[in-house]
């Protein structure tokens, strides 16, 4: 078994240098629900996890807000499904910003608890994946959400929960980002990685049916099987035993 990952493939992230993006002064002084229509109206900078997989706000209302996001073949798995994961980072989204919108200035709010029920598999056919989420409770320090994850058919694909933890920005850091300029918008004449030309393996049903789950997992790890979606986000595996597998990601930039 190898000692640590071999696997040759250039993650998605590295191939070209992300956008450096912050938001000025201006987005510190707005409240939650000002920041997520600025964020909708494209009025604050595009953060570089949206540049690499199209997610962006598309509808934003006090205690609600909308996500969107192409079911680019990036997001395709070696069997050709999208991984459970991708409906929770979906989810993600929409849940904690309608807990933001109940906030004032200053203030963040991050993910303490993500519950997810899968009721139906994502794929290519989806074409698009959209995450509805709704402030359900809240106090000044936490907030209750649920999101619904459907397709571009309009069938349910998903329903999510999840409490957020609200805390000020520390002052130090507020000082900081107020004193830096804000980011402009650069148009930029590559594509967005998530809608250029997947790469990865894929494999049909048979291969699923007549080959041992561990021998797949070997090939991952010596490099002979990475499906889009681990290219896309730079996963690897790193150690395999008899039902035990280890995978890591390097923190980036872009995601």
């Amino acid at each position: 078994m190898p000692d640590g990952p071999i696997a040759t493939f250039v993650p998605v992230t590295l191939r070209e240098p992300p956008p450096q993006v912050h938001w000025g002064p201006e987005a510190l002084r707005m409240s939650g629900l000002e920041q997520m229509r600025a964020a909708r109206d494209r009025r604050l900078p595009e953060p570089p996890i949206s540049t690499l997989t199209g997610l962006l706000p598309t509808d934003v209302g006090l205690g609600k807000t909308t996500f969107a996001m192409p079911a680019s073949p990036w997001w395709q798995s070696g069997a050709g499904v999208f991984l459970a994961g991708t409906l929770a980072f979906v989810a993600d989204a929409p849940l904690g910003c309608a807990i933001l919108t109940s906030a004032p200035p200053g203030t963040s709010v991050s993910t303490s608890e993500l519950s997810v029920n899968f009721l139906r598999p994502a794929g290519i056919r989806s074409e698009i994946l959209i995450a509805r989420g709704r402030l359900i409770h809240e106090t000044r320090t936490t907030g209750l959400a649920e999101a619904s994850i459907e397709d571009g058919r309009g069938r349910l694909l998903a329903h999510a929960t999840s409490r957020g933890i609200l805390t000020p920005i520390p002052t130090a850091l507020a000082e900081a980002l107020g004193r830096q300029q804000p980011s402009e918008s650069q148009p930029t004449s590559q594509p967005a990685p998530h809608s250029t030309q997947a790469e990865g393996e894929v494999y049909g049903q048979e291969v699923w049916d007549t080959t041992p789950g561990i021998e797949l997992m070997r090939r991952f790890i010596e490099g002979g099987f990475s499906p889009p979606v681990f290219r896309l986000m730079g996963i690897r595996g790193i150690g395999l035993s008899e039902g035990e597998m280890t995978m890591g990601c390097r923190p980036r930039d872009g995601l």
